[in-house]
C-alpha cells in the first residue's frame, strides 16, 4: 500500500477536492448513461434529470441536447419557468457558430415569452431570430413579428408585416405559414373593426387550413370567425363557431385556445343577459389561464368577470376584479389591455356615480383607443364619456359623445349596438327639456324594443345597460303624455324579470334587483304604475 504524506492541510484538502470532483463527475455521466439505456425507448420524462446529469458531469453538448428537450418539453406542460430555465442554458452552451441550433432554441424561448407577456424579452429574442434567418427561416420570423405587432396593438404595422409574409409564403412554398399569415391579417383588421375584411380572410384560414390539414389553425380561424360574428351581433352563429371549436381545441389539448374558447362564450352570455351561465364559463377560463401561465388571457377573464359582477351590482367585486386586470396590463405591456381596463374603471365609477373620474377615465381610454385604432373600444370609450358628461351637467359634451358612439357604431355596421348612444342622446335631450329631439330618438329607438318579448329581448343584446334604454324610452314617452309608455314600461319589467329568473341564487337575485339603480328604479316604477297583474312577485315560498 502507497502512502502519502503532506505537508500542508491545503494541500491536501485540495487534493482531496480534486479528486471528489473527478468522482462526482464520473458517477453524474454514468447515471446518464444508465438512464439512457434503462429508458431507451421513453427518455422524454428524464430529460431534465438528463440535462442535470451531464451538467454535473461538465459534458456541454450532452447538456445542451438535453436542456433543449427539456425546454421544449416543459414548455409544451405549460411549466413556463422551467421552460425558460433550460431554454437558456441550452442557449448558453451552444457556440456561437452553430446558428441552427441557435435558432432552434431562440424559436422555443419566444413562444414561451408570448404566452407569459413578457414583451421585452420576446422583442429581444424576435431581433435575434430576425438577424439569424436565412432562406425560409424569414418567413417564420416574419410571422411571428407581426402576431407580435398585433399583440401590442400596432395593428396597422401588423397588416403591413403579414401581407410581406404572405408573400415570402408563397415564394418559398411554405403553405402553413401562409395559412397562419391570413390568420393574422385577419386579426389586426378585426382588431381594427374592418370586420367585412377580416370576414374573407379568416375563411381563406379555414380553407386553407383544412386543405393542408393543419388541425390547429383550423380551430383557431372557427374561433375567429366566431368573434367577428359577436362584433357584428349575430350571437347564434358566434356561438356555433365557439360550440365548434371547444370540443376541438380539447382533443387537441390546446389550453391556451380552450380557455379563450370558454371566455368568448362567457362574453355572449353577458351580452345576452344570462349573467350566471357567464360567470361560469368566465371562472373556468381564467383556472386554465392561470394554470398555463397566460397572464394577458387572465386579464381578459378578469375583465370579463368584473363586467358580470358589474351587472349584479357587486361593484366592490367588480373592481377588485378590473384592478387585477389592471395589474397583470401593467406587467406583460398590454396597451390593448390597458385601454379595455379604462374603459371598465370609467363603467365602475359611472355606475358609482364619481362622473368625474368616470370622465377622466373615458379620456384615458379614448387618447388610448385612437392610439391603437380600435374602433371598437372606441365607441365604448364615447359611450361612456357621455354618461360621465351628462352625470356632470355638461349636456353638450355629452351630446358630441353619444353622437360620435353613434355614427362609428353605423359605420362599423354594428346595430345591436346603437340603442345604449341612442337612448343617451335622449336622456340629454330630455333633461334639456328639448322633447323633440328626445322624441325623434326614441322613435328610432322603439323598432328595437318590438311588442313581441323574444324579440325585444334578442335586439338589446350587446347592450352594456339595457334597463336604462327601457327606463330613458320609458321617460321620454311619459312626458310627452304618449298612451305606449306604460307598455313600454311593462316590457322593461318582462326583461328584467326575465334576467333575474335565470339567478337561482335568492340573494344574488336581489343584489341584481336592488343593487343596480336602474333596476330598481324601473321596478318601482313599474310596481306604481301598472296593474297588479301585470307585475312578477317573489313566490311566497321564497325568501327575500
Amino acid at each position: 500500500m502507497t502512502t502519502y504524506l503532506f505537508k500542508h492541510v491545503l494541500i491536501r484538502d485540495t487534493v482531496y477536492s480534486m479528486q471528489l470532483r473527478t468522482r462526482l463527475r464520473d458517477l453524474h455521466a454514468r447515471a446518464g448513461e444508465a438512464i439512457e439505456a434503462l429508458h431507451a425507448d421513453n427518455l422524454a420524462p428524464f430529460y431534465a434529470d438528463l440535462a442535470y446529469h451531464y451538467g454535473q458531469a461538465e459534458i456541454p453538448d450532452k447538456e445542451r441536447h438535453y436542456a433543449l428537450l427539456a425546454g421544449r418539453r416543459a414548455a409544451d406542460e405549460y411549466a413556463n419557468d422551467e421552460a425558460l430555465r433550460f431554454l437558456t442554458r441550452a442557449m448558453e452552451l451552444t457556440p456561437p457558430r452553430d446558428k441552427a441550433t441557435q435558432y432552434e432554441i431562440l424559436s422555443a424561448r419566444e413562444m414561451v415569452y408570448d404566452l407569459q407577456g413578457n414583451r421585452e424579452a420576446q422583442r429581444h429574442d424576435l431581433q435575434l431570430l430576425f438577424f439569424m434567418a436565412q432562406g425560409e427561416q424569414k418567413v417564420d420570423v416574419v410571422l411571428r413579428q407581426a402576431r407580435y405587432e398585433e399583440q401590442v396593438g400596432n395593428y396597422t404595422g401588423a397588416v403591413e408585416t403579414v401581407q410581406r409574409c404572405v408573400e415570402l409564403a408563397q415564394t418559398y412554398h411554405k403553405p402553413i405559414a401562409e395559412t397562419q399569415a391570413y390568420l393574422y391579417w385577419a386579426r389586426a383588421e378585426w382588431r381594427q373593426g374592418h370586420y367585412h375584411i377580416a370576414m374573407p380572410l379568416f375563411e381563406q384560414a379555414l380553407a386553407l387550413a383544412q386543405q393542408h390539414h393543419l388541425p390547429d389553425t383550423e380551430v383557431d380561424s372557427l374561433r375567429n370567425l366566431g368573434n367577428v360574428h359577436w362584433s357584428l351581433g349575430h350571437y347564434p352563429e358566434a356561438m356555433r363557431y365557439y360550440e365548434q371549436a371547444l370540443p376541438r381545441y380539447q382533443t387537441l389539448d390546446y389550453k391556451r385556445g380552450e380557455s379563450a374558447t370558454l371566455n368568448n362564450i362567457s362574453i355572449v352570455f353577458v351580452d345576452q343577459g344570462d349573467y350566471v351561465q357567464a360567470r361560469s364559463y368566465s371562472e373556468s377560463a381564467l383556472h386554465l389561464k392561470m394554470m398555463i401561465g397566460d397572464r394577458i388571457g387572465a386579464r381578459i377573464a378578469h375583465s370579463t368577470l368584473g363586467d358580470i359582477a358589474w351587472h349584479f351590482g357587486r361593484l366592490a367585486e367588480a373592481r377588485q376584479h378590473y384592478e387585477a386586470a389592471c395589474r397583470l396590463s401593467e406587467e406583460v405591456d398590454d396597451p390593448p389591455g390597458r385601454c379595455e381596463d379604462q374603459v371598465n374603471l370609467a363603467r365602475l365609477a359611472y355606475r358609482a356615480g364619481d362622473y368625474a373620474a368616470a370622465f377622466e377615465h373615458s379620456w384615458q381610454a379614448l387618447d388610448l383607443a385612437r392610439g391603437l385604432n380600435d374602433a371598437n373600444i372606441l365607441g365604448y370609450a364615447l359611450l361612456f364619456l357621455g354618461h360621465a358628461a351628462l352625470g356632470m351637467g355638461d349636456c353638450d359634451g355629452a351630446v358630441a359623445a353619444y353622437t360620435e358612439s353613434l355614427v362609428l357604431r353605423r359605420t362599423l355596421h354594428q346595430a345591436h349596438l346603437i340603442a345604449d348612444p341612442l337612448a343617451g342622446l335622449a336622456q340629454t335631450w330630455l333633461c334639456q327639456g328639448n322633447l323633440a329631439q328626445a322624441h325623434a330618438c326614441i322613435e328610432e329607438l322603439l323598432p328595437n324594443l318590438a311588442a313581441d318579448s323574444v324579440e325585444s329581448h334578442r335586439s338589446l343584446h350587446g347592450s352594456r345597460d339595457p334597463i336604462q334604454i327601457y327606463l330613458t324610452a320609458y321617460h321620454v314617452l311619459q312626458a310627452l303624455d304618449d298612451p305606449r309608455a306604460n307598455e313600454l314600461l311593462r316590457q322593461g319589467y318582462a326583461h328584467l324579470q326575465t334576467c333575474a329568473d335565470r339567478i337561482s341564487d335568492v340573494a344574488l337575485r336581489r343584489q341584481f334587483l336592488e343593487n343596480v339603480t336602474p333596476h330598481r328604479t324601473l321596478a318601482e316604477e313599474a310596481l306604481r304604475m301598472l296593474p297588479m297583474p301585470s307585475i312578477i312577485q317573489y313566490s311566497e315560498n321564497e325568501e327575500v
